[in-house]
């Protein structure tokens, strides 16, 4: 028993080739039903390509999510170790300001001088990311209104929100550069 496995891409070609001289010879002999049955393999030739390119896409896209997956995890841990030691940094604090507060030797001010210490650069750019994210949409936005009035024969208008939706990206742009500085 063998096992069923899809065509390779050179046996559909021969398929292909063989339902087309089917279908000529067939119409030539006036076998009406041959030359319809020999189309129909055409057409299923040529949507079997279609969709093994449609998953190919799919795989290709999947492999990017997943690239995308395992630097949002990436950013996430940062994240948490970044929390992590702000959290231990105010757990410090307010035993410490519990202590000033009981023996009546509050100083408040110094406490702050810690805080200025703590830096937080992923948590910056995470930040900063998803506000260029949220300015890029904008963008779209601009874009897609941009396409319409274009359909709609609004030259003028077109132009305008096409030049915006590159400055909005400019700015977005600007937005990540400045959490990397």
């Amino acid at each position: 028993m063998t096992a069923n496995k899809p065509m390779t891409g050179e046996q559909l070609d021969e398929l292909m080739t063989v339902a087309v001289n089917f279908q000529r010879d067939s119409e030539k002999a006036g076998e009406g039903d041959g030359a319809t049955f020999a189309y129909a393999v055409q057409v299923a030739v040529l949507e079997i390509r279609e969709v093994r390119s449609m998953y190919e896409e799919l795989q290709s896209q999947n492999a990017d999510m997943a690239v995308q997956l395992a630097n949002a995890e990436s950013k996430c841990r940062e994240l948490a170790a970044e929390n992590s030691a702000i959290k231990v940094m105010n757990d410090c604090l307010s035993e410490e300001m519990r202590g000033y507060e009981s023996d009546g030797a509050f100083e408040g001010p110094k406490m702050h001088l810690l805080w200025w210490k703590v830096k937080t650069p992923a948590a910056d750019a995470f930040l900063a990311e998803m506000r260029a994210q949220g300015v890029e949409m904008y963008a779209d936005t601009l874009d897609r209104v941009a396409d319409d009035a274009e359909r709609d024969g609004f030259e003028y208008g077109m132009k305008f929100l096409r030049a915006e939706a590159e400055g909005v990206r400019k700015f977005a742009a600007q937005l990540r550069k400045g959490a990397a500085l």
